[in-house]
């Protein structure tokens, strides 16, 4: 994990009178937004063994970070549905911190989940692959956020999009094709 303070060669010399406990906040704010709106960092969780009848499992999730999104869940290597109008058992958090079944499951089933991730308030830093790949978006949030600068902000926000098109993308089972439209 790298800590906050690796932003600052990007971050301080752009904000030259900012305290660093202040520049640290914002970069922790920019980051937790920008996992927040890209869902880039990912992670699968450890697989839960269900018994029978029982719906409500914890979800432990690593220290120091907060649930953003469940992306995916597996029953017993059965796809479930993460959304709760569609038929079929489905899986859902109330609160980020249980997982609750439509339906008690069998006994000695696997649940595995996969979720999008960020560092909560607490976390001394980023995961080092995030750092590696973002870090010059993550500094700009954090700068847009110190500066009160709108433009930075939009630029900070488009690149959010195009980053979080890009992961939908590559996650995506076919990619989306443009239809021609002629008029």
């Amino acid at each position: 994990m790298r800590p906050w303070k690796h932003f600052f060669p990007d971050v301080m010399p752009l904000v030259p009178a900012v305290a660093e406990p202040m520049a640290e906040h914002h970069i922790r704010r920019a980051a937790q937004e920008f996992c927040r709106r890209t869902r880039a960092w990912r992670e699968t969780l450890d697989a839960v063994i269900t018994r029978a009848g029982v719906r409500c499992y914890d979800l432990e999730l690593p220290p120091m970070v907060e649930l953003v999104r469940l992306e995916s869940a597996t029953l017993g290597c059965e796809p479930l549905e993460l959304d709760k109008t569609k038929p079929g058992t489905h899986i859902y958090t109330p609160d980020g911190k249980e997982l609750i079944l439509s339906r008690g499951p069998g006994d000695g089933l696997q649940l595995v989940v996969t979720c999008s991730l960020k560092p909560d308030n607490q976390s001394p830093g980023i995961e080092d692959a995030l750092f590696d790949l973002y870090t010059d978006e993550i500094a700009l949030g954090a700068v847009a956020r110190l500066t009160s600068d709108e433009l930075k902000q939009e630029k900070f926000e488009a690149a959010c999009d195009r980053i979080k098109i890009h992961l939908w993308r590559g996650q995506a089972a076919t990619q989306p094709r443009a239809v021609p439209n002629y008029f």
